[in-house]
């Protein structure tokens, strides 16, 4: 055994653990549908605290990243990071990381405000609105469709430039309209 196979198993567990942790985050998300009063909207979202646990997942996957890039020197074959399947993964990241640190982070730390501020009882027409957010509700799965689609690059590792654009740009895609579909369903399912 190598360093560099515990470092990249430590890297797959650092993904598992994000997925994981997306999975609950969504599944609470699609739970919203099926609740009918302020109080059940609060024990399905206050799982959304744990959305502060993404920076750290994403502090680690670029270390452990970067790590294996060092360490691929003893492999049979060395990583630069100016590969295509490198240099996206760290835009991803940085990606990742703006768009949970500046747009869903502060909205999850509103809506559970809102949630608290609000007493008990039928779902308000101000709650209904913050809960179904359609553009939340689409970078919240863009940002997970992101997340898959720089997997499907660190297995396939693209050559070129192109390649692992495109796969990034279509994830993104796929994830943003998931999203917007399921709010719309969501909000329907609530009217």
């Amino acid at each position: 055994m190598h360093l560099y196979d515990v470092v990249l198993f430590l890297h797959i567990l650092t993904l598992l653990a994000a997925i994981g942790l997306g999975s609950t985050l969504h599944h609470a998300e699609w739970a919203t549908r099926t609740a009918t009063t302020v109080g059940e909207l609060r024990t399905t979202t206050a799982v959304y605290r744990r959305g502060n646990l993404f920076p750290i997942v994403i502090i680690l996957l670029f270390a452990e990243g970067a790590w294996l890039l060092h360490l691929s020197k003893e492999q049979d074959e060395t990583f630069h990071w100016d590969d295509g399947w490198v240099w996206t993964a760290i835009a991803a990241l940085v990606i990742l990381m703006i768009s949970g640190g500046a747009v869903l982070g502060p909205n999850a730390t509103r809506y559970l405000k809102l949630l608290a501020a609000t007493p008990d009882g039928p779902i308000t027409s101000e709650v209904r609105a913050a809960t179904f957010r359609p553009f939340i509700r689409a970078t919240s799965h863009m940002n997970t469709a992101l997340a898959v689609a720089v997997a499907f690059n660190m297995i396939t590792k693209p050559s070129g430039t192109a390649p692992p654009i495109v796969v990034l740009v279509v994830g993104m895609l796929l994830g943003t309209l998931v999203g917007l579909a399921g709010a719309r369903a969501r909000s329907a399912a609530m009217a």
